[in-house]
């Protein structure tokens, strides 16, 4: 079975797409039984306050990076 594997570009100043460092939050939504996810963060710090969030709130959830 193969993984697909997810690519995020970003349009740099000349207008050309380039991949970018990206990150997800993904999180279990306890009440609907399904996995949710925020994002894609292109700034790290963020990404993370946003996970630091779900913890704290006890909400299972975990963070995904993408590099190219």
């Amino acid at each position: 079975m193969s993984a697909k594997t997810k690519k995020y570009y970003k349009s740099n100043s000349s207008g050309i797409s380039e991949s970018a460092l990206a990150f997800l939050i993904k999180w279990f939504d306890v009440e609907n039984s399904i996995v949710k996810y925020d994002g894609p963060f292109f700034n790290e710090e963020r990404a993370e306050d946003m996970l630091h969030s779900y913890l704290k709130r006890g909400v299972c959830s975990w963070i995904i990076k993408y590099d190219d």
